[in-house]
């Protein structure tokens, strides 16, 4: 959703969208730091993966915490949606035709997870083990490799040795990330 935001923006500039998105991601890693904080204060080493779940069903500010919850997740999530459609589209290449379908099918699955998983706590869990290891290691690496290949044939020429050491130990880290990403998977 980044060039959409960016594109958004009041005379936009990278370093604008830069400061956008360092004060809002700031914002937030303060306030789910506070919130984790006070909820391990409260309840210690039994709190839930969803906290509302430590509160009782009839506690008026747990029922408005989760009321507050339903909303956000209804509110915003057309937007993480929109981002997995248009990625979607762009990796599989999809005829305007097709996109229905997948729209559909993408609602589907996310319902049928929805239904089936009681504890937000794997989700997050599994999703975290799986796209933090991407996002650290993997595509970075393979991002790397691409951009290196790219390199070469723009010269015309071998790449040195150390250029080809250093993508080779670069490369290493695909299956490190992997490694990291099951292993994280298999511990939540």
């Amino acid at each position: 959703n980044a060039p959409t935001f960016y594109r958004a923006l009041d005379r936009p500039s990278p370093e604008r969208f830069g400061a956008v998105c360092g004060l809002a991601f700031s914002t937030l890693s303060l306030l789910y730091l506070v919130i984790m904080l006070m909820g391990h204060r409260t309840f210690g080493d039994v709190t839930a993966g969803n906290i509302l779940r430590n509160y009782a069903e009839r506690d008026g500010l747990a029922v408005l915490g989760r009321v507050a919850t339903f909303a956000s997740i209804l509110f915003g999530f057309p937007l993480a949606m929109l981002g997995l459609k248009d990625s979607m589209i762009s990796l599989l290449e999809l005829p305007r035709h097709l996109i229905a379908p997948l729209t559909l099918s993408l609602l589907s699955v996310i319902a049928l997870v929805a239904i089936l998983v009681a504890d937000i706590g794997l989700v997050v869990g599994i999703s975290g083990a799986l796209l933090g290891a991407s996002l650290c290691y993997v595509f970075p690496a393979l991002i790397y490799g691409a951009a290196q290949q790219h390199k070469f044939e723009a010269r015309g020429f071998e790449p040195t040795r150390a250029e080809r050491l250093a993508s080779s130990l670069v490369a290493l880290l695909v299956p490190f990330g992997a490694f990291l990403g099951i292993l994280g998977v298999a511990m939540t």
